[in-house]
């Protein structure tokens, strides 16, 4: 079993020694720093924070449009342009999560080319990590108090506000099928949800030790980027693990189908990609300048990434 152990140990050095570095295929040139971005076949829509969402034809590599929230009045009195922290797409609505007054939040809903406001930093004074549709009428709300909200906005009626943990909240991630929700925060555990009535299925646990920054979710399977230098592949019907990185582990992604996964893996703002079946490492992609805020795969072959600077990348990795 020694032996076994020690060959395979091999092939895995082996393996991450060829890791290709890869340089990004394209870059694209954002209004401020991306905190967000959302991607919807052709078109990328990027939340930065210069108070403007770009919308990029990822056909044409052009900036065809931009949506522009109103100035807010910082501490010292001056008007500025409010950070985009989140941003969120369903048919024809844009979900928006913005710097608001007084350290608070605002959601504005965008549709037909107009501006709503959806929660106010006025008057509902929410500190809001981020919101993401659950449908054409509902939105999930994440506040930094580790509490969920599902918000019908359609009739302006709040159907839940349930509080998780005692924890500080870092992030929470949707199934595709937009019913179920996985969340995070400093405590290191993950909690899936259901959206539709707010009820923990499960407690996850034992990966990271101490905060989660970010967590992504596909086909039965959580990964965590952790401030413990972790990344954390939970898979329900199979074994978990964890793999050591060089650096806390802002961002991380999965793969649709689940088989690959990345994240930042060291000082340098380098993505490390790997085979989560295998553990395998499969690319380095290098080129960001800055932190990284997110991680997307398009597909198999495609990732893009965004950081505090106003570049966006794509890399191509077979």
């Amino acid at each position: 079993m020694q032996k076994i152990g020690i060959f395979v140990s091999i092939i895995l050095i082996v393996g991450f020694a060829k890791a290709q570095k890869i340089e990004p295929k394209l870059t694209l040139h954002a209004s401020g720093g991306v905190y967000d971005f959302y991607v919807e076949a052709k078109t990328l829509y990027a939340a930065t924070d210069e108070g403007c969402v770009d919308i990029f034809d990822l056909k044409n590599h052009t900036l065809i449009n931009k949506i522009l929230l109103p100035k807010i009045t910082d501490f010292s009195g001056e008007k500025v342009a409010p950070k985009i922290y989140a941003i969120d797409k369903i048919d024809n609505l844009i979900l928006i999560t913005s710097e608001g007054q007084g350290g608070y939040r605002d959601i504005f809903l965008y549709r037909d080319k107009r501006l709503t406001k959806l929660k106010s930093a006025e008057t509902d004074k929410l500190m809001v990590h981020r919101a993401v549709f659950v449908d054409k009428y509902n939105i999930l709300i994440g506040l930094m108090s580790n509490e969920l909200i599902l918000y019908d906005f359609n009739i302006d009626k709040q159907s839940y506000r349930i509080q998780l943990g005692t924890s500080v909240f870092s992030d929470f991630t949707q199934g595709t099928c937009r019913e179920l929700a996985v969340t995070c925060d400093e405590s290191g555990k993950l909690r899936q949800i259901n959206i539709r009535n707010g009820k923990i299925i499960r407690t996850f646990e034992g990966q990271n030790l101490d905060k989660v920054y970010k967590t992504d979710y596909a086909k039965h399977t959580f990964l965590t980027g952790g401030q413990d230098r972790k990344v954390g592949v939970y898979r329900l019907f199979s074994e978990s693990y964890n793999i050591n990185s060089d650096f806390l582990v802002y961002a991380v992604a999965l793969s649709s189908d689940a088989a690959l996964g990345a994240y930042q893996c060291n000082e340098q703002n380098e993505i490390r990609v790997f085979d989560v079946e295998t553990r395998q490492e499969i690319a380095i992609l290098s080129g960001q300048k800055c932190t990284l805020t997110k991680i997307y795969f398009i597909d198999n072959q495609t990732l893009v990434s965004s950081s505090e600077d106003n570049e966006i990348l794509f890399w191509k990795i077979n």
